[in-house]
């Protein structure tokens, strides 16, 4: 029988959501600088657009994966905090 695959833990689930979290304001940032620079339909922009959307959804499968391990701790909090990136307060 093949072993079950280890679950995150709930500690490791808030430190990824606060660096999914931060990334993604970097990319966002990266992506205006970007469109202003290139325009928004140019090649870059359309990647960098890719990039936070990539991020967008991998943050929702692991926020689904923490609810599924961890019913009882998750919170929407831990994957969209709905504040200020570390380090721009």
């Amino acid at each position: 029988m093949a072993e079950r695959p280890k679950r995150i833990a709930m500690e490791r689930h808030r430190e990824l959501g606060e660096r999914l979290f931060n990334l993604r304001s970097e990319l966002v940032n990266l992506l205006c600088e970007v469109s202003l620079a290139e325009g928004k339909n140019a090649k870059a922009t359309r990647r960098c657009r890719q990039l936070v959307d990539a991020l967008d959804l991998t943050r929702s499968a692991l926020e689904d994966a923490m609810f599924w391990a961890h019913p009882r701790e998750a919170d929407i909090h831990i994957y969209y905090p709905g504040h200020e990136p570390e380090g721009e307060k």
